[in-house]
């Protein structure tokens, strides 16, 4: 079943609506609203509206069939749903923007990744990420990639932070760990 979020804009000097045009308003309020969907079923029904998709560990067994239907999906959610691969199907989702994984047990990004050219964010807090491919540098729109709450001993975090300088990487401090 889909939620609204509202949204709230203020102070557009130019508002054009149509084929008519206001202009020079000092103070214009519009409220938008978009429609995030909560699961498959809600998805396959509203196939052409979907643009943010939330997705709980049941719905994975559909993604590969349901993913391609969803050709304007720009945001896909699946957290906390205990994958241990990155979903290979949203690897074909050109107009996606953001990748939300975060609190799952993924432990590497693989390369197909960077086929998503209009992706701008990758989340993947909380996981147990340990190779990112080196073409995200390559990615002209990716803006940042949140690593939060991945354990990096000093060496790996310097590394990481050297080997991705096109974009924002956000890690949590650096720990006194050694891992083997």
């Amino acid at each position: 079943m889909p939620y609204n979020n509202n949204y709230l804009m203020t102070g557009l000097k130019q508002f054009k609506f149509w084929a008519c045009s206001l202009v020079i308003i000092s103070s214009l309020t519009i409220r938008a609203q978009t429609t995030i969907f909560k699961g498959m079923d809600a998805a396959l029904i509203n196939r052409e509206q979907v643009i943010h998709l939330v997705l709980k560990k049941s719905d994975l067994n559909q993604l590969h069939e349901t993913l391609p239907q969803l050709t304007k999906l720009e945001i896909i959610e699946i957290k906390g749903a205990h994958l241990e691969k990155f979903p290979e199907a949203i690897c074909y989702q050109n107009s996606l923007r953001e990748i939300k994984l975060g609190n799952n047990e993924i432990d590497t990004l693989p390369d197909c990744i960077c086929r998503l050219v209009n992706l701008e964010r990758i989340e993947l807090w909380d996981n147990n990420v340990y190779y990112l491919p080196d073409c995200l540098n390559d990615m002209p729109r990716l803006k940042v990639v949140d690593l939060t709450g991945i354990k990096f001993n000093h060496q790996e975090h310097a590394k990481l932070l050297l080997r991705f300088p096109n974009f924002k990487l956000i890690l949590s401090e650096a720990c006194d760990c050694n891992f083997e």
